[in-house]
């Protein structure tokens, strides 16, 4: 994932700057010899095993739902802080496709969306927060969209806020 290796990257930069700064603050502090190569080699391996902890963790604990949104699967595990919600289609002129396209001007589609079975599922960007991930399927027999969202970390309060301020702007989009 593109979002996890830039933050594997910024994770990496901050500890060797804040490695190689504090080492060259102490040694200065405690009038110790100055070796800039073994302080840059120490802070490089360091930063790289730090952003690398990081980064599995948060993977670890991101992954289910991650998953989900990479999959064909449209039936949604169950997510203990997911939100659905019932939309009918009452223009007779509805195609799928601009539903598509307008939740991809908004969002990021993830790798899994197929049109022919009307399911597309997205996600917001992870920065600041981790975002909030989603699927819209369309029933033609019932003429109803089926929007369902949670937020990719754990339940929290400004997770549910974010996460219901998705499905207003999802339902808007829908009913445009």
């Amino acid at each position: 994932m593109k979002e996890l290796k830039t933050l594997f990257l910024a994770v990496s930069i901050i500890a060797l700057v804040l490695f190689v700064a504090l080492d060259l603050l102490f040694d200065s502090v405690f009038a110790r010899p100055i070796n800039f190569m073994d302080t840059l080699l120490t802070g490089v391996v360091i930063a790289l095993i730090v952003a690398l902890a990081l980064v599995l963790v948060i993977n670890s604990l991101l992954k289910p739902k991650l998953n989900f949104l990479n999959t064909e699967d449209t039936d949604i595990p169950p997510f203990g802080d997911k939100m659905e919600r019932y939309i009918p289609v009452e223009t007779s002129d509805f195609s799928f496709e601009v539903v598509k396209y307008r939740i991809k001007e908004q969002y990021h589609i993830t790798v899994y969306d197929d049109v022919e079975k009307y399911v597309v599922k997205f996600r917001s960007g992870f920065f600041p927060s981790w975002g909030v991930g989603g699927c819209v399927t369309y029933d033609a027999v019932q003429r109803t969209m089926k929007l369902t969202c949670f937020p990719i970390t754990a339940y929290t309060e400004k997770s549910v806020k974010v996460t219901q301020t998705t499905m207003d702007k999802v339902e808007k989009l829908i009913k445009i």
